[in-house]
């Protein structure tokens, strides 16, 4: 499942207990380009605004059997610690 808006921690619980009220099987959740900060794209860290303790997120996530996916940019975005 994907969704390319402003989402947070929150966001993604809610589109995942709606999915399971509604009976719809989600084995993959995949976290749209906005999980990483602005700008930041392939440092490969979660933006701390929205996601506070990703950590803990994700763990929670596998717990419950769900699998994950992330996008991943196939260039360095400007602001990027490793953009030369």
């Amino acid at each position: 499942m994907s969704f390319t808006t402003d989402y947070n921690k929150t966001t993604v619980n809610l589109f995942l207990e709606g999915m399971d009220k509604w009976d719809i099987s989600v084995d993959v959740f995949h976290y749209d380009c906005f999980w990483q900060k602005a700008f930041h794209w392939c440092d490969y860290i979660f933006d701390e605004v929205y996601f506070l303790d990703p950590g803990a997120q994700l763990a929670r996530l596998k717990a419950q059997g769900y699998h994950i996916s992330v996008w991943l940019n196939p260039y360095i975005a400007q602001e990027s610690e490793i953009f030369a």
